[in-house]
């Protein structure tokens, strides 16, 4: 399967490529513009509010799912039915798409948010008080992050439970 992501100028030009009722506009503005090709043909377009973080996508084959994040904007694309299944408006600015080596369990970071998805149906979500500066996975099951105010947590990806809170020095 051959996924492209191709960037327009202006949401006039998305609009001449794209017919309406593929074409997602999330927001009142909107500074970015592009749409999403599969096996060269068009199969969704996208206007949304760029905030410094480039679009990021994840393709899984076991479960035929495209996800991606933009924005504040989350979406789950059922490639095998080619439809929208999951279109997130997420509560902060999306950071990124974490998974674990099997890619069934789907962690979004956000700058306030964490969202776990399994097979394409949400199982927990989760907001911190303070804004996230690093995260990473640990030995499959658990995501760590840390927040500017110095504290420290690692949650349990299949259930989305507090395993360690801690401060740092």
């Amino acid at each position: 399967m051959n996924i492209k992501i191709k960037e327009f100028e202006s949401l006039y030009y998305l609009k001449e490529c794209v017919c309406e009722k593929k074409l997602i506009v999330c927001g009142d503005m909107q500074n970015r513009f592009f749409a999403i090709y599969l096996d060269g043909k068009i199969m969704l377009g996208i206007a949304y509010y760029h905030y410094g973080i480039d679009p990021q996508l994840l393709y899984s084959k076991d479960d035929g799912f495209l996800y991606l994040g933009f924005g504040m904007n989350f979406l789950g694309i059922d490639l095998y039915q080619e439809r929208v299944v999951i279109n997130k408006k997420l509560q902060s600015v999306f950071y990124e798409i974490m998974h674990d080596s099997t890619k069934k369990r789907i962690c979004i970071v956000c700058e306030l948010d964490l969202y776990c998805y399994v097979l394409g149906k949400i199982k927990w979500s989760m907001g911190v008080r303070d804004i996230i500066t690093k995260y990473w996975l640990v030995n499959d099951k658990n995501i760590c992050i840390l927040c500017d105010d110095g504290l420290n947590y690692e949650l349990s990806l299949e259930f989305g439970k507090l395993v360690e809170a801690n401060e740092q020095s």
